[in-house]
């Protein structure tokens, strides 16, 4: 369930600069600062802050600012973990204190938007291949600053308005890495239920990640996802906890790309996101060098159903079921500020007014 944006970044060149500081037991933290080139944003520069077990004090931190000729936005990420050890619940138990804020204002989202999260867990390993996390969390959400251009289904969603309640998440199996796996196998289950606030929901999703090598240098990867959101009470279910898709997943289309969107041209383009959604990739990766690796990709993915019938400035909007697709490769490098990802691809299956993205350069951060 994400906030609302369009794609950053359609063809880029970026510039990187990178300076990393060792703690005396493992943390580190990393400077980065970069340039890139959006044909819907123009030029873009950046600068950002990456943490992690800071000075051993067991908090990790990011900070993230980005402007350009068409707007801005920036992101703050803080976590701070509380080793227990072994305890009844399980071994390597530990308490997860959260807080994040984000906020985004581009002239091609039509509204500014904001948002402010906290949250506290309690996680523990409950098996050798099983974890377990349950927790509280409160979520403030903000849209203002709507323009004319804007479809009028986000006039009922301006202003400011909270959520707060429960996360239950279950992890089955291991995996060498999140980014670019090489080995191993894992489950994931997240229940999501707003119980106060402005707005009631509950979600269910479920995310999986398989890796294999099958020769020496070969990788072979496959991943899924898929989910449910309902409103509970009166009303639909609002814009802030909707699932949208693109960027990243399904490559080949922009941050909010696929799925319902509100559509006249030269007046209204907004993506709307959607109650349930489906995800799947599959990639053979190959090693070319020793921090360099290419590969090919086949996604597929959907956003689907609204409360309705919803009406917006195009009239009822088309929320039916679409599986879109593309296919493409990949090239990555790991550069001393991660890993920078190069996907050239080209969708199959979409919709006339869908939003394309067939170049992305992305820097997948570990963090």
């Amino acid at each position: 369930m994400t906030a609302v944006s369009h794609p950053l970044v359609l063809a880029a060149a970026m510039l990187s600069l990178a300076g990393a500081a060792e703690a005396q037991q493992g943390g580190q933290t990393e400077l980065t600062a970069g340039a890139a080139y959006s044909s819907t944003r123009g030029a873009i520069g950046s600068i950002g802050l990456e943490g992690t077990n800071i000075l051993n004090s067991g908090v990790d931190l990011g900070l993230e600012f980005r402007q350009g000729d068409e707007g801005k936005d920036a992101r703050l990420r803080l976590r701070y973990t509380h080793e227990l050890g072994d305890t009844r619940l399980g071994s390597d138990t530990r308490l997860i204190f959260s807080a994040s804020h984000s906020e985004s204002d581009w002239d091609d989202d039509s509204f500014s938007s904001s948002r402010s999260r906290l949250s506290a867990a309690l996680a523990a390993d409950v098996a050798p291949r099983l974890s377990l996390q349950g927790g509280l969390f409160w979520q403030h959400d903000e849209i203002d600053d709507i323009r004319e251009e804007t479809s009028p289904l986000i006039l009922d969603e301006q202003g400011s308005s909270d959520a707060a309640g429960i996360e239950l998440s279950a992890r089955f199996g291991q995996i060498d890495r999140r980014q670019l796996p090489t080995h191993g196998e894992v489950l994931d289950l997240t229940y999501t239920a707003s119980l106060g606030g402005d707005r009631r929901f509950q979600g269910l999703e479920v995310s999986g990640l398989w890796a294999r090598s099958p020769a020496a240098g070969w990788v072979i990867s496959a991943g899924f996802g898929a989910g449910a959101i309902e409103a509970k009470g009166d009303g639909p279910l609002s814009i802030h906890d909707r699932a949208f898709l693109g960027g990243r997943a399904p490559r080949g289309y922009g941050i909010g790309g696929v799925g319902p969107r509100d559509y006249v041209e030269d007046s209204y383009d907004t993506a709307l996101g959607g109650q349930r959604y489906a995800l799947g990739s599959v990639e053979l990766r190959r090693d070319i060098a020793p921090q360099f690796s290419v590969g090919a990709f086949v996604d597929a993915g959907s956003v689907w159903k609204l409360d309705g019938p919803p009406v917006g400035g195009s009239g009822v909007i088309d929320d039916s079921y679409d599986l879109r697709s593309a296919a493409g490769l990949a090239l990555y490098w790991t550069s001393p500020l991660g890993t920078l990802n190069l996907n050239v691809a080209a969708p199959i299956d979409h919709r006339e007014h869908d939003d394309l993205s067939r170049i992305s350069l992305n820097l997948l951060s570990s963090f």
